[in-house]
């Protein structure tokens, strides 16, 4: 699983992974499947150590990750974001990244109920196996041709 890390003298700041083609989420039962596939990738897991929360590390980070990204011909960026995680929501947004869609998931012991934005919209299950695949789209991320009437 390819990942970047962000060093100063040698010390290691943070890290971001990313995965190609899918990611199994580790949280509930759910894939996120990601169109197109050569384009595409899903990061997760972004973390810089406090005590460097304050400076570049993140830039840093982003900088590398970029350029690698960009080598492999990758364009879009897939993220999963809690609504709790405040401080992750307010950097997304500070980089102009768009909502693809959004979840909601109910879990009691094997029962798990998922509800969402994006196809398959619901979702019911009682088993590992049983898990909807989210296909994240690129097609939302790009921007509408701007038409100008003659």
């Amino acid at each position: 699983m390819p990942y970047a890390l962000a060093f100063q003298k040698g010390k290691c700041l943070g890290y971001i992974w990313f995965c190609f083609s899918s990611y199994e989420e580790d949280e509930v039962r759910c894939r996120f499947v990601l169109k197109p596939e050569t384009e595409s990738v899903f990061d997760f897991d972004l973390y810089i150590f406090p005590e460097h929360r304050l400076g570049l590390a993140f830039v840093g980070i982003w900088e590398g990750a970029s350029r690698f990204l960009r080598n492999r011909g990758v364009r879009f960026s897939f993220s999963r974001l809690t609504r709790f995680n405040l401080a992750s929501r307010r950097a997304h947004e500070h980089l102009g990244w768009k909502r693809v869609g959004s979840t909601v998931f109910f879990k009691a012991w094997r029962l798990q109920f998922m509800a969402g934005t994006i196809s398959p919209y619901l979702h019911l299950s009682m088993r590992e196996s049983g898990q909807p695949q989210l296909k994240l789209c690129a097609n939302v991320l790009r921007r509408p041709a701007i038409v100008k009437n003659p």
